[in-house]
């Protein structure tokens, strides 16, 4: 799914759908992950080298093995800090 979705290594994903993180954790993002059925598209929005960038795929798994995916809790604060920014 990563490299569908053209995300990098040191990307920060601050949105999935338009719909942000409230929390520093990852369970609002794999929560939206688990939300997605095969076939269906979808929006990332990443912050690479301070530039907020716009990502669409389609889903194509039906589950998400865990080591598919890790996050840190740098980057899901990270991720807020940009949020917040721009909501203001």
């Amino acid at each position: 799914m990563a490299s569908a979705a053209r995300i990098k290594a040191g990307d920060t994903i601050v949105a999935l759908n338009g719909k942000g993180f409230g929390k520093p954790s990852g369970d609002a993002f794999l929560a939206g992950l688990r939300a997605l059925t095969h076939g269906q598209e979808f929006q990332l929005l990443v912050q690479r080298n301070n530039k907020n960038m716009t990502f669409s795929a389609t889903y194509t798994g039906n589950f998400l093995p865990a080591f598919y995916l890790s996050l840190d809790i740098n980057s899901v604060n990270k991720a807020q800090q940009v949020l917040q920014r721009n909501s203001t």
